[in-house]
């Protein structure tokens, strides 16, 4: 059996979703599978990004490809000149620019391409426009790893056909080894205040103007609730906004970006996702392995990690009363609260663990390398 070696490119400087899951990848057995480098683009050099560190911390070698600009078309020489160099016998991409130079170093190799379809957005022209660049080259790809069934769905028909399903995965942590009053403390949520927490990307499709309008109807019936918005993003400003005109500075916190988030999760009393879109998100992973309820809205891979009545509530996005409604019915029941975060920890411990996750991959990796295929 010949030993995979992949060339793991990607267009990223900070650790997002598909970040971490390399770097999940590797510290949980995927070097024991695999000889792996990874492969950025950078236009001023900068080997100190958070990406580029936390990939170097595992051992794992990055080689950066300098670009005079973005669309700086020598990158594609670059990285077919490396990939050649060094011997590389399968090629794997995560977002849309890795799909980009993923596509012509398989056109000049031949090797096979692993490519990953996270989930789409709608967030604005450009957006739009790299996700459509995106599905146009997908079907190219000898194997396409969905993070959900409904990613795998919404692939144009050539792409699913050739896809398989790998949901993310979480390590599971010990919630006790965690000191909680730290972030209370710190952003002045009160021990008998309810902390509700969103985490994410202050972008449109992850509704944070759906769950401020809601808040009303909350503090209407739960009136020592807090909400606290855990990132940074385009729509900061505009979200502040909203809070000042609803009368809500007392209640919203705009934590700006953590790079650490066990504290966060540790403080949350219930995790609200209010999102327009989603492929299978790691804060749902992160927050259940916590143990947290929550709330959120029934998009994209959502209803296949949290479980309507048994884990948390579920519903439609867009529709800021019903997502009102969902948090107060949970707020109600503070013992329902409890089981369904205990719920939400087995799922995550028996379903979607790293261990898991790394054994399919080994699996779409000799597949792609037996003889004869």
């Amino acid at each position: 059996m010949v030993r995979p070696k992949i060339f793991m490119f990607i267009a990223t400087r900070i650790l997002g979703g598909p970040g971490k899951g390399l770097v999940q990848f590797f510290e949980s057995g995927g070097l024991d599978i695999a000889d792996v480098e990874v492969g950025v683009d950078s236009q001023d050099g900068n080997e100190e990004t958070e990406f580029h560190t936390s990939i170097k911390q595992t051992g794992v070698h990055v080689e950066t490809f300098l670009q005079k600009h973005v669309y700086d078309p020598t990158l594609i020489y670059k990285s077919y000149r490396y990939v050649k160099e060094n011997g590389f016998n399968i090629l794997e991409s995560n977002e849309y620019k890795s799909h980009v130079v993923c596509f012509f170093l398989k056109l000049f190799t031949g090797l096979p391409w692993v490519a990953y379809a996270h989930g789409w957005t709608t967030e604005n022209a450009k957006v739009r426009f790299y996700h459509s660049l995106d599905k146009l080259l997908l079907p190219h790809a000898d194997t396409v790893v969905a993070v959900s069934k409904s990613v795998r769905e919404r692939l144009a028909p050539k792409a699913a056909e050739r896809a398989v399903v790998i949901y993310n995965a979480i390590e599971p942590v010990d919630e006790n080894a965690v000191e909680t009053s730290n972030v209370r403390e710190q952003f002045g949520v009160k021990a008998d205040e309810t902390l509700l927490t969103v985490v994410g990307r202050l972008s449109p499709e992850k509704g944070h103007k759906d769950f401020i309008d809601a808040l009303p109807m909350i503090l209407e019936r739960h009136p020592k609730v807090r909400a606290m918005l855990v990132g940074d993003g385009p729509d900061r400003e505009k979200l502040e906004q909203q809070v000042a005109a609803a009368g809500l500075e007392d209640v919203v916190i705009f934590t700006g970006y953590q790079g650490s988030m066990p504290p966060f999760y540790a403080a949350t009393d219930l995790l609200v996702m209010p999102s327009l879109s989603e492929g299978l998100p790691y804060v749902a992973l992160e927050g259940m392995s916590y143990g947290l309820p929550m709330v959120t809205t029934d998009v994209g891979g959502i209803p296949e990690l949290v479980k309507d009545g048994e884990t948390g509530y579920l519903t439609p996005s867009e529709q800021p009363e019903a997502f009102a409604q969902a948090i107060n019915r949970m707020l109600d029941d503070p013992e329902a609260m409890k089981r369904m975060g205990e719920a939400g920890r087995e799922i995550t411990l028996n379903h979607f663990t790293p261990q898991v996750r790394v054994s399919q991959l080994e699996a779409l990796y000799n597949k792609l390398l037996a003889p004869g295929r």
